[in-house]
């Protein structure tokens, strides 16, 4: 008997050590389209002074971009890159193209400057942002919390 209840005891720990590790959701996130459409006027400014074109909104580049950025504010994946390959083959699939690229932040920013300034201070992220794209679509989910996401997709096609 005394086994039998120390038994039960360890799996109840384990269960509530189970649950207390498991990926919360984040609660409801809320699409930033002002964001999304200032990160684009921005970017679009910022290319245009250096002799960069236009990149033209997308809507299956921005659907994807805000799929990332909403799975990164609910937990649903880490901050990063992950789901990549899925979104340039899908993006290749539905849209065609032969380049690919995705810059992603993170900040309780107020506005979309911010997003901006910190791309164009990370080499890897400005290559993308002067790269050779034409087309882009912008995902921005923020939380309850303020906290936005904000995923910029680049394609050439």
């Amino acid at each position: 008997m005394k086994y039998r209840n120390l038994a039960w005891l360890i799996i109840l720990l384990l269960t509530i050590l189970i649950l207390s590790c498991e990926k919360k959701d984040e609660g409801t996130v809320v699409i930033r389209e002002d964001l999304e459409q200032e990160i684009i006027d921005l970017i679009n400014y910022y290319r245009d002074t250096t002799g960069k074109s236009e990149l033209i909104v997308d809507t299956v580049l921005r659907r994807e971009a805000r799929n990332h950025s909403v799975n990164i504010a609910t937990g649903k994946v880490p901050f990063g890159h992950e789901g990549y390959q899925e979104r340039a083959n899908t993006i290749f699939t539905e849209v065609g193209g032969t380049v690919f690229g995705e810059n992603v932040a993170e900040g309780n920013y107020p506005d979309a400057s911010y997003f901006i300034d910190s791309w164009l201070n990370s080499p890897s992220h400005k290559e993308n942002i002067d790269g050779d794209y034409n087309y882009t679509g912008v995902g921005i989910a923020e939380t309850e919390r303020g906290v936005k996401f904000a995923t910029q997709i680049f394609l050439k096609k």
